[in-house]
């Protein structure tokens, strides 16, 4: 990990997650001759990083809801570990945490699911609960606890397997002491990232509509999908039209840009044509067009 970090590579959630597994091990095995090194360079890299990678509105600047679940749960195992063995810490996360967690909170849906905007890879940081990463509760209950947010608790619902792992039964205590109380407004945008929310409600049987208005993310745009202006629509509480995700993410390359294709989400095409920026020629009734 210290020798290969993804720093030139990927430094996204590549870098993040090397970071946290330098600082876990030294955290974790203080008996090792190299521990206190490996924590430092962890804790300084995930401090470094964490306001490049969350943008002030909260979003993501990969423009995927997976990697920015990654990254809300890379950031909440960081803050516990820290605070475990007495690093001060929370002044520097704290705020850029809280905003991932609030930006989960308005994308989740009704079913406690979120939208799949952009690539998934399919990962997920541990597995300490039944649920896949698709699901926002279990981030959204321990963030809950950490920062006493009765709101994130309302969004979560009951407390998962996971919190109790994490943060034990004075956790679990904790947890259902908050007064769930669910925001006052029912849209919110977050203008940085270009997601848009607008709901009836809060409870299970909402309707909830998620529009991505935003750009492709920072460097490459490598984990954005062709999907300007698609949006992702509950009705009643069930999913009716969402994005489909990544299908998969490294055995068919065919597959994988025909589902980042513009057609693959709920957007619009123009005479054939998605919304990226390229050129392509079309024969169409004798004639021939452009499309960007």
């Amino acid at each position: 990990l210290e020798r290969y970090l993804s720093t030139w590579f990927s430094p996204n959630t590549h870098l993040t997650g090397e970071a946290l597994g330098l600082f876990a091990l030294g955290t974790a095995l203080p008996q090792c001759r190299d521990a206190a090194r490996w924590r430092d360079r962890g804790a300084a890299i995930l401090l470094q990083w964490v306001n490049r990678h969350v943008r002030a509105d909260g979003s993501y600047v990969e423009q995927s809801t997976w990697y920015h679940r990654y990254t809300t749960d890379f950031y909440l195992h960081f803050l516990v570990l820290a605070e475990r063995s007495a690093m001060p810490v929370r002044d520097r996360v704290a705020v850029p945490l809280e905003r991932l967690l609030e930006h989960l909170a308005w994308i989740t849906r009704p079913d406690g699911t979120m939208p799949l905007i952009g690539d998934d890879d399919g990962g997920r940081l541990l597995f300490l609960d039944g649920r896949t990463a698709h699901d926002t509760r279990t981030p959204l209950a321990i963030g809950a606890v950490l920062f006493g947010r009765g709101d994130l608790a309302a969004v979560a619902g009951e407390p998962t397997a996971e919190l109790v792992w994490l943060l034990g039964p004075r956790g679990l205590a904790t947890y259902r002491d908050l007064v769930p109380r669910a925001p006052a407004v029912a849209s919110r945008a977050f203008p940085d990232g270009g997601i848009h929310v607008v709901r009836s409600g809060w409870d299970r049987a909402a309707s909830v509509l998620t529009i991505d208005a935003g750009p492709h993310g920072f460097l490459n745009g490598g984990h954005a999908h062709a999907d300007a202006l698609s949006v992702d629509l509950s009705v009643g509480g069930a999913p009716v039209l969402v994005d489909p995700g990544t299908y998969t993410y490294t055995v068919s390359p065919d597959w994988r840009d025909r589902m980042r294709e513009t057609a693959s989400h709920n957007a619009a095409t123009v005479d054939g044509c998605g919304s990226p920026v390229r050129r392509r020629v079309h024969e169409r009734a004798g004639r021939l067009s452009d499309c960007r």
